[in-house]
């Protein structure tokens, strides 16, 4: 019972009083329209409360984020007396955590109402969308009833955006080491001879050939690329600052975008994800990209596990792969160190930095890791196109 129905009670009593005190008819009056009143907003508001029947229900499969989710409400109650309209409290993603949008919802006696809401979600992740409280009111404002119900909201998970980016080169083997040459290269198909160089193996010398030119030449093979990935994507938070939902959603664009572009080329593409929940994605030819971007879309970027030491338990996957994709909001300079010395044991490195550029400790990373033929490119985290490349910095 509001403030109101109090004042209400009131004066229809004091409307009373002064009425048997006076014999006046019209204060009589006022105090009867005051109590009829009273009782009809008690009556309407406590009688549609009881018969109210909410039905919440969101059209379409998930989707990207940026873009709108429908929200369908149905209003239903039993009562002919008139009452005002419904005020729901609505979540949506595009609210902050603790925020609520109010909403005046119309409900029909004995016959359903329909209501369409869009709900914005601008971010990536899993949302639960929908009403969390629905009050019942009279046409006079003096009586509201409050409901909340688990079953009023919609799960909906908010999927990264998939922009067109070059695929990575795949490691062929001319710059690796002398051990990693031995390993990749295809004994069976000789490609060529070049000259002798201290360290090379007698089995690769052709005798025939070097008698006849009067030195030594060894056999050359085809090293054929490997066509294997791993994607390697930051999922702790930053111990500076915490990232940004822009920064995040870059990230999670960025990481299934490279992973449709290393599709599209028919490699084999691996993910692990430290983040919460944890999960070790494999995609070959022919797989479809819908669960690596509903994996991206539940994990949240909370993982324990700082990206130095993620670099470190992959390290043996990393060396055996054909090339490497790394993707965090902040260098440091363990991660760094690991990437180079990756990079020298042979696999292509390219690592995508989502940051304003701002951090001139950050730069200098960028700057050594560049020095060591890492291709690192730095991508801000406002919302343009994952695909647009040439607004990155490259060089």
């Amino acid at each position: 019972m509001s403030f109101r129905a109090f004042g209400c009670l009131f004066f229809a009593g004091l409307m009373a009083v002064i009425a048997l005190s006076t014999g006046g008819r019209m204060y009589m009056l006022i105090a009867l329209l005051l109590l009829a009143m009273f009782i009809l907003a008690l009556t309407s508001s406590l009688w549609a409360f009881l018969t109210l029947a909410v039905t919440v229900s969101a059209s379409g499969d998930d989707i990207p984020h940026g873009e709108s989710r429908t929200l369908k409400i149905m209003l239903r109650h039993a009562c002919p007396l008139p009452i005002a309209p419904v005020r729901a409290l609505v979540y949506a993603p595009a609210l902050a955590d603790s925020e609520t949008e109010a909403l005046r919802i119309p409900a029909r006696a004995f016959s359903s109402r329909a209501s369409v809401l869009r709900i914005h979600c601008p971010h990536v992740g899993r949302f639960s969308v929908g009403l969390t409280q629905l009050f019942v009111e009279d046409v006079f404002g003096l009586f509201s009833f409050q409901r909340s119900r688990p079953g009023w909201r919609v799960d909906t998970l908010v999927l990264p955006r998939i922009e067109p980016l070059d695929c990575p080169p795949f490691s062929p083997g001319e710059s690796e080491t002398e051990l990693v040459s031995r390993a990749t290269e295809d004994s069976t198909s000789p490609s060529g001879v070049r000259k002798y160089q201290p360290g090379d193996e007698l089995k690769k010398i052709h005798w025939k050939l070097s008698l006849r030119k009067r030195e030594i030449l060894v056999k050359t093979f085809d090293q054929p690329l490997r066509p294997d990935a791993v994607v390697l994507l930051d999922c702790a938070q930053p111990t500076k600052a915490p990232l940004s939902p822009e920064s995040r959603d870059r990230l999670s664009d960025l990481a299934a975008s490279i992973c449709a572009a290393l599709l599209s080329a028919d490699a084999v593409v691996r993910m692990p994800l430290t983040g919460m929940p944890p999960e070790d994605l494999t995609l070959r030819k022919g797989d479809h990209i819908t669960p690596v971007l509903r994996s991206i879309a539940r994990m949240r970027f909370s993982g324990q596990m700082p990206f130095e030491r993620v670099l470190a338990l992959e390290s043996t996957r990393l060396r055996q792969s054909g090339t490497t994709v790394c993707l965090t909001g902040a260098l440091t300079n363990e991660s760094a160190d690991r990437i180079i010395r990756l990079r020298r044991l042979g696999p292509t490195v390219r690592v995508y930095l989502v940051s304003d550029n701002s951090d001139e400790a950050q730069r200098v990373l960028i700057r050594r890791l560049r020095q060591n033929s890492v291709e690192c490119m730095v991508m801000p985290p406002s919302a343009q196109s994952a695909g647009d490349e040439a607004q990155a910095v490259r060089n």
